[in-house]
């Protein structure tokens, strides 16, 4: 999934990505959290943010925030630790017509089962390539190379 805004020329400029999960039989995007709240000031600078993805019959689409935001009382969860950059909201999707793949939470690995030096994948934005026709993610490689405890581990609402 691609995240981005309309121009003043209409045309979406996107800057980042998101990814999608399957949370207790409900779809959630995921993102880092720098894309929705200013780093500095702590305000949200996701107005107008579109979502975008594939449909089954060809093609993309793009669905605005706000609108999902507003109509279903959606808000952002983000983990207790303000260092924590990963930002996720409850998002309704249309598996019927929506091309999509959810990361199963079955797949996450909880701290105690992480290590240094284990291989991990993620998904990035690629700045410059604007997908014409439909989305194909960009995977990179990675290797844990320290992992920094943290004294406990919860999500606040926002």
């Amino acid at each position: 999934m691609f995240l981005g805004k309309k121009t003043e020329e209409e045309k979406i400029r996107l800057y980042a990505t998101g990814f999608l999960l399957k949370l207790q039989n409900t779809f959630h995007l995921a993102t880092a959290k720098h894309v929705v709240v200013d780093e500095k000031t702590g305000d949200f600078i996701d107005d107008g943010m579109l979502v975008l993805f594939n449909k089954k019959s060809g093609g993309m689409t793009a669905l605005a925030l706000d609108e999902q935001k507003k109509r279903f009382g959606f808000k952002w969860v983000f983990h207790e630790n303000e260092d924590v950059d990963i930002a996720i909201i409850p998002f309704r999707l249309d598996p019927q017509s929506d091309d999509i793949e959810t990361i199963h939470e079955a797949l996450f690995l909880g701290r105690d089962r992480l290590f240094e030096l284990y291989d991990v994948f993620f998904l990035s934005y690629q700045p410059g390539i604007d997908p014409v026709n439909r989305i194909v993610p960009i995977i990179r490689s990675g290797t844990i190379s320290v992992i920094k405890v943290v004294s406990r581990c919860s999500w606040k609402l926002a």
